[in-house]
């Protein structure tokens, strides 16, 4: 449960920096992803004190979970900037 707490607070936060600084949807999403794999491995690695042996598998997980979410988080930003362009 707090691992998933942990994920889902980096994926959010990840999401909304990148969604707000990167004008490209897909790259943003990307991006947030990868930061979100990478952020979380740390926080991971600084709870149990050492790599997880599946991490490889945590990676996959988590980024299929970052990707949801940041897909979901950056489509107000999407919105909103084709709006501005009309």
């Amino acid at each position: 449960m707090e691992g998933s707490l942990t994920l889902g607070f980096i994926a959010l936060v990840s999401a909304l920096a990148w969604h707000e600084l990167v004008r490209k949807y897909s790259l943003a999403v990307v991006s947030s992803v990868i930061t979100t794999i990478l952020l979380s491995q740390v926080a991971v690695y600084i709870q149990l004190g050492y790599v997880d042996p599946y991490f490889g598998n945590a990676m996959l997980i988590s980024g299929l979970a970052a990707l949801v979410i940041s897909a979901i988080i950056g489509l107000p930003f999407l919105m909103l900037r084709k709006m501005r362009m009309k």
